[in-house]
C-alpha cells in the first residue's frame, strides 16, 4: 500500500512539476514581447498632387472636362517622380470596374511622361525644389456608355534624383532590361545629379 501511494503520489507530483513547467514557458512565450516595425519609403516623398479640380466633380458623359493632375516637389532636394492614376468606375450596383486611364483622359502627356506599363508614368526630367511637373492629364471625357460614379486614385512617389536612388527604389536595385522601362532608366540616368 504504501509503494501503490509513494507511486502515485510520484506520478502526481511529476505531472504537476510538468504542468508547471509547460504552463511558466507558456506563459513567458505569451507574455513576452519582441516586435519589431520597419517603416519603409521610397525616397522623400515631399511630393504634392495637384489636381485643379474638386474630388467629387460632377462628370457630364461625352464631353471633355478639365482635369488638370501634376505633382510640385517640396522636398529641399531634387527628386525623381511617378504617378499611378487609378480610375474605378462605380456602377449603379455599388461594383467597381477598372478602367484604363487612357479611356477616359484626352490627350494624356506622353511627351513629358513616359508610361513604363506597370502602373505608373514617369516624369522624364529632374524635378528641382519647389518645381512642377507638367500634366500628365489635363481633361477627362466619359464615354456615352458609361453608368455610374467615376474616381480617381492617384498616387505619387518620389526619390532623390542622386547615383542610383531610383532603381533601388522602384525596381529593387535591378536595371530594367525591358522596354518601356529600360527607356525610363537610360532618361532618369541622363537627368541624375
Amino acid at each position: 500500500m504504501k509503494t501503490k501511494l509513494f507511486v502515485s503520489s510520484f506520478v502526481l507530483l511529476t505531472t504537476f512539476v510538468l504542468l508547471a513547467k509547460g504552463t511558466g514557458e507558456t506563459n513567458a512565450n505569451f507574455y513576452s514581447k519582441d516586435e519589431r516595425s520597419y517603416s519603409v519609403q521610397a525616397g522623400d516623398l515631399k511630393v504634392l498632387v495637384l489636381d485643379k479640380d474638386p474630388v467629387e466633380s460632377k462628370l457630364t458623359i461625352d464631353k471633355e472636362q478639365a482635369r488638370v493632375i501634376q505633382v510640385r516637389n517640396k522636398a529641399e532636394v531634387s527628386q525623381f517622380v511617378r504617378l499611378m492614376i487609378h480610375p474605378t468606375l462605380i456602377d449603379s450596383k455599388g461594383i467597381s470596374h477598372v478602367v484604363a486611364l487612357n479611356e477616359i483622359a484626352v490627350g494624356l502627356n506622353l511627351i513629358d511622361w513616359i508610361d513604363g506599363k506597370d502602373g505608373y508614368y514617369y516624369y522624364n526630367k529632374k524635378l528641382k525644389e519647389g518645381q512642377t511637373t507638367a500634366a500628365l492629364v489635363e481633361k477627362i471625357k466619359v464615354q456615352n456608355n458609361t453608368q455610374g460614379k467615376l474616381t480617381l486614385g492617384i498616387k505619387a512617389e518620389a526619390v532623390t534624383a542622386e547615383d542610383q536612388t531610383y532603381v533601388n527604389a522602384w525596381w529593387q536595385s535591378q536595371i530594367p532590361e525591358s522596354e518601356p522601362l529600360k527607356s525610363v532608366y537610360e532618361v532618369l540616368y541622363g537627368e541624375k545629379e
